[in-house]
Order: structure tokens, then sequence, then C-alpha cells
């Protein structure tokens, strides 16, 4: 219940912010809204019902798996990218590139590469806007994730997720954006490489390559 009044709150406030006909910048920048929402709940599950769990600094496991961003998600990350020096730009481009080599055509079960934002220290380089999925890979015990690389997940907490996520989609459908997922690497590319792609989705063009699964929220 506690999580669900949170959820009911957020989403109230975060549609009052956006207002009618939102522009383009303030459809992306609110994604802060939504990664505010992702952390609050893992934040009021440990608070409320005392869940512990493993996730600490250092700990990549869940790095390797392939990360699904939507779309709104992809240009709030390039706009954060497009802040940082030019060689460093540069290099993250480049390591996309050779990112996207591997990723392209992998379903989830066939992905095992690590993030190209994984550093050698096993932390994240754009932890402070990180997606929504890497948020959310919150595990209650490390040993599932290495024995079965997926996360021990708190059910209460990944149904909050989910209802998150849906409600997020829905807002943005609304505005008549799309919002298929894509791939982390391929999405952020394709953002990098083409300043018109945000304007064009936020027309309604659905400006990704759809996963090899063909996931669409119609």
């Amino acid at each position: 219940m506690q999580l669900e009044l949170y959820l009911k709150r957020s989403m109230a406030l975060w549609r009052k912010k956006l207002g009618i006909q939102p522009s383009l910048k303030r459809l992306v920048f609110s994604v802060a809204q939504f990664y505010e929402a992702t952390d609050t709940l893992v934040k009021q599950r440990v608070a409320h019902a005392r869940v512990k769990f493993a996730c600490r600094k250092g700990c990549s496991h869940c790095c390797h798996l392939r990360v699904e961003l939507l779309p709104p998600e992809v240009f709030y990350i390039a706009e954060h990218i497009k802040t940082l020096p030019e060689p460093q730009q540069a290099a993250i481009k480049n390591n996309l590139a050779l990112h996207n080599a591997y990723a392209h055509n992998k379903t989830f079960v066939e992905y095992s590469k690590a993030c190209p934002f994984l550093t050698a220290q096993g932390g994240c380089a754009l932890y402070a806007v990180r997606p929504h999925k890497c948020r959310a890979m919150v595990s209650k015990r490390v040993e599932t994730c290495i024995t079965t690389g997926d996360a021990d997940e708190d059910q209460p907490l990944s149904a909050a997720f989910q209802h998150l996520v849906m409600q997020t989609i829905e807002l943005y459908k609304q505005q008549g954006c799309v919002m298929h997922p894509v791939e982390l690497g391929q999405g952020l590319l394709a953002a990098l490489q083409n300043e018109q792609l945000a304007q064009r989705w936020h027309m309604g063009e659905q400006v990704f390559d759809l996963l090899p699964e063909k996931i669409v929220f119609n």
C-alpha cells in the first residue's frame, strides 16, 4: 500500500509538471522524475519493509545483461553525454560503435557482454543518469545473480516497478510519442549521431530499430 500510494502521488505530480502539450525539452528532461520515482520505491521498500539488498558498488554481474531503454531515456542520457568534454564524447561514441557491432540482432538470452559504460573498477561511468532498468535491478542475494544471471527480486517492489513503467509509457503515449524500447548502446549512438532524431520522435515518429523480439507498446 505504501508503494502504491507513493506511485499515485508521484505520477499526479509528474502530469502536473508536464502540463498540456509539453515541449521536447520538457518531455526529455522530465525523465529525471522517472528515475527519482524508481530510486524512491527502493528506499521505501528498505525503510518500511526492512528488505535488504545485496547490491554494492563494484558488484557488476547484472552489467553484462542487455539493457533496454524507453526512447525519452535515450535522449535524456544523450543530453548528459553532450555536456562532457569533446575527447570523452568521442571515446564514448567509438565505444558505442564497437558495442553495436556485437549487440546487433542479439536477443536478451543471446546477449552476454559488458555494458559499454562499465568501468575497469566495476562502476558505472554514467551512474547519475543510469537507466531505469539498471536502477530497478536490485537483488536480495548476489549468489542468485552469479548462478542464474538474474536478480533475486523482491516481488512487491518488482510489481511497483512494472506499474511505474506502464504508467510512464502511457504518460508519453498521451503526448503522441512512440515508446517502443531500444537497446541501450544502439539507441544512444543513433541519438548522438543524429541531432534531428529527438525532434522526429517528438513529432510521433518511430525513430529506433525494434528489439529482435519486436517488443512494442501500442
